[in-house]
């Protein structure tokens, strides 16, 4: 999960992804903006992930400030440290 729809986060987002020309885009400065080209940020986000893995996306996304986090599968929850530990189960 990636929230990058406030102003400034979405232009940290963007630098962090190495598209500064969305970051500097003067049409996506607003979420007013970057509504209606929803796909194409999409699109950006889903190709850049697409040559890493979580661990090395979300490490970016938190050197950038940008808020992010793993979505947890059953399957995780039932052999992450924290869920066991905390007995969550």
């Amino acid at each position: 999960m990636i929230g990058g729809n406030s102003d400034p986060i979405f232009k940290r987002l963007m630098y962090a992804i190495d598209l500064a020309d969305l970051a500097d885009d003067p049409a996506l400065a607003s979420n007013d903006g970057r509504v209606p080209r929803t796909k194409e940020i999409d699109e950006a986000l889903a190709a850049w992930l697409s040559t890493r893995n979580i661990d090395e996306a979300l490490a970016v996304l938190n050197a950038a400030d940008v808020p992010a986090g793993r979505i947890y599968s059953v399957v995780d929850m039932f052999t992450n440290p924290q869920f066991v530990a905390r007995q969550m189960l």
